[in-house]
């Protein structure tokens, strides 16, 4: 997930630099992957104002000013002759470049420098230095509305600098996947309010065409008589669009809107800028709102050209249940969210033709499949120049289908990584009025009245209760109720029995609190989740370290592992490297080990899986001269080996009978012994 600090910056405000917001975005849970900086237009140019003008001594041309650049006073060479104290100026600051002017490659880079034994720490600009057109002899002087210390570029409303965070996101915070979800995480550890877009599809109505434009852009379908359009009648949405939901389980809610008599063309600049920062192409204007939306709040959206969408070729028939929409005209076109039938085909956005399964959802009309819902749109009714009205679709899907259609067909997109990561159930109309609204600010056009909604069974927010002394129990803190209260509070949770409760309770309260969970928070589902939350909140790092419950307390002093530590450490230090042989070897290589005599005290496995390990070793040296054999087919001369293990022996004694060696005496199981030993190997 890839944001932007100015974005960032509109819904939740934050003081701090960019290197302390990714230390509090990685201590909330967010991993930074990346910090990347860009730089905009006018770098290190700010509104600066001429505080005073004298001559420098020595020279007739030259001045020196001191000037206020919004963080303090500078001093200034200049050779230009047309300003004058309070005018207001662009300032470049030191080790900042000037614009590129076509045919340079190497920008000029402003430094500190000595003129006439006065240091100037900066330039004043001329339009010509700055790329500007105008045809001024000397400095550029600014507005007397003009901000100081602002930066330049906002001046003149060109993009300012930026940075972007690349963020590990992780599968159970889906609400992170957008830009005011990590708002929202930034507003509850800093205590700022969280600025949540104001959305007020009213406008919509009645913005943008003219008569004439609603007459030349009219739709046959469905849609109200010119005499109804010249007196500025707004059609119903639901007159013009029908929603048949025949699967509610795969899809528990799905909003339709219309807006009509749009102009697809390129984005704005803002919109345009804002997607390419974050690596989204841009497309035009209606698609690139769709994906802005799906950004900014985590819900992804889809946009049909409408007058693609066919409706029932019979007579007209009721609406069904969860369905807003009354009995409709049977040219309505008509959305169908269906199971695809085995083997249907269906052309997706990328040209490909894929072959559906049973267990896939699709977005349908009456005739034709038009979307593969959850993952991506269909070629039949994509958005182009000639579109005139815009169908809006704004669902939820059930994760677990739209991740195995997606594995199915090897067809990742943003909308299937949100969907199957869990999508904001509550949030679906909301983000269906803000795409409308964006899309009538910047394609024109009028949206139709409301919304053609199904939602067949509403889902209840969650609600879980919560144990203060549980969460001091747990974290080993000892926060009192009300700063609790208030974290997860700060989270959008909101407590439903809480009573009146003094300031300075004291921490184990005894009245346990119930909150309710909004939608948008899939991943807490019990107690220990809302504790983890207050965790991050607080502070993991103020959490006190203490030693586990449990594992405190006292062990025997063994003599035996002091010795064999000990005789690691010296060893280790006089340049050897430790080596772990197997404990299984081949008989051949035991035999090599042990003389004849000894042979009997081999330890044969009674079921070996392979003849290369059928015996217990009985010496350690076997293995040491692997490795060395290993070493020198690798041109390894030099080598220093050695190793502490255990080796077998088939002794004959009576099982009962105990070992003399070790701690406390092994006894011999089968009347085979284990003992300790240490074997070194040098090459060289």
């Amino acid at each position: 997930m890839k944001i932007t600090l100015n974005w960032l910056k509109q819904y939740v405000d934050f003081n701090g630099s960019p290197e302390e917001l990714a230390g509090r975005l990685t201590m909330l849970g967010l991993e930074v992957e990346r910090l990347q900086k860009l730089a905009g237009e006018f770098e290190g140019i700010v509104v600066a104002q001429i505080l005073t003008r004298d001559k420098v001594p020595g020279s007739d041309k030259l001045s020196v000013c001191k000037v206020n650049d919004g963080k303090g006073e500078r001093t200034i060479i200049c050779g230009a002759q047309n300003h004058k104290v309070g005018d207001k100026v662009a300032l470049i600051l030191p080790n900042y470049p000037l614009p590129l002017k076509p045919g340079e490659t190497e920008p000029f880079v402003i430094k500190e420098r000595k003129v006439f034994g006065i240091t100037s720490q900066g330039m004043m600009c001329s339009p010509q230095e700055l790329g500007l057109s105008d045809p001024v002899d000397g400095l550029l002087i600014l507005r007397d509305d003009a901000k100081v210390g602002r930066p330049f570029a906002e001046y003149l409303g060109r993009a300012p600098g930026d940075v972007v965070y690349d963020l590990e996101v992780t599968p159970n915070r889906p609400d992170l996947n957008s830009v005011i979800g990590i708002a929202r995480e930034i507003a509850a550890v800093t205590g700022n309010p969280l600025k949540i877009p104001e959305v007020d599809v009213r406008g919509a109505h009645a913005a943008g065409v003219s008569v004439a434009a609603a007459r030349r852009d009219a739709v046959s379908v469905g849609e109200p008589p010119t005499d109804a359009r010249e007196s500025h009648a707004l059609p119903r949405c639901e007159d013009l669009v029908r929603v048949r939901i025949e699967d509610p389980e795969l899809c528990p809610r799905y909003v339709a809107r219309v807006a009509r008599g749009v102009k697809i063309g390129p984005s704005p600049d803002w919109l345009r800028s804002t997607l390419e920062k974050v690596g989204f192409r841009s497309i035009n204007n209606v698609v690139d709102v769709t994906n802005y939306v799906m950004l900014e709040c985590g819900q992804p959206l889809h946009a049909f050209d409408y007058r693609l969408v066919e409706g029932l070729k019979r007579s007209s028939i009721g609406a069904s249940p969860g369905s807003t929409v009354r009995p409709f005209n049977a040219s309505t076109p008509t959305l169908v969210i269906r199971r695809a039938q085995n083997g249907e085909s269906f052309v997706t956005l990328d040209g490909q033709k894929r072959t559906l399964s049973a267990e896939m959802l699709l977005i349908a009309d009456e005739t034709r499949p038009i979307a593969l819902a959850g993952v991506m749109g269909g070629q039949n009714t994509e958005i182009h120049e000639q579109t005139k009205d815009v169908l809006i679709e704004s669902a939820y899907f059930k994760p677990t289908n739209i991740r195995r259609t997606s594995k199915a067909l090897d067809l990742r997109t943003d909308a299937s990584y949100r969907f199957e990561r869990g999508a904001d159930i509550g949030i679906t109309d909301w983000a269906s009025q803000r795409c409308a609204q964006l899309i009538v600010e910047t394609a024109g056009g009028r949206l139709a009245e409301g919304a053609v909604e199904g939602y067949p069974n509403p889902v209840e927010p969650t609600q879980i209760t919560l144990r203060h002394h549980k969460v001091n129990e747990l974290l080993g803190t000892e926060l009192k109720p009300h700063d609790i209260e208030y974290h997860l509070c700060q989270l959008g949770l909101k407590t439903l029995n809480r009573k009146p409760r003094p300031v300075d309770a004291v921490a184990a309260a005894p009245e346990p609190v119930t909150f309710r969970i909004p939608t948008f928070r899939v991943d807490l589902k019990r107690e220990t989740d809302l504790i983890e939350e207050v965790a991050r909140l607080h502070g993991v790092e103020k959490i006190p370290a203490t030693p586990p419950r449990g594992a405190v307390g006292s062990n025997a002093f063994d003599a035996f592992y002091d010795q064999i530590a000990e005789a690691r450490r010296i060893l280790i230090g006089l340049g050897l490297n430790e080596a772990q042989g197997q404990t299984l070897i081949s008989e051949a290589a035991a035999k090599f080990m042990t003389a004849d005599s000894d042979a009997a005290q081999i330890v044969e496995l009674a079921n070996p899986l392979s003849s290369d390990m059928d015996v217990l070793r009985p010496s350690l040296i076997p293995g040491l001269l692997d490795a060395l054999r290993h070493n020198l087919h690798h041109k390894t001369g030099d080598v220093a080996l050695f190793e502490i293990g255990r080796v077998f022996a088939n002794t004959g004694r009576d099982a009962a009978t105990r070992r003399p060696d070790g701690p406390a005496g092994r006894p011999y199981h089968n009347a085979v012994v284990e003992e300790g030993r240490l074997a070194i190997a040098l090459t060289g």
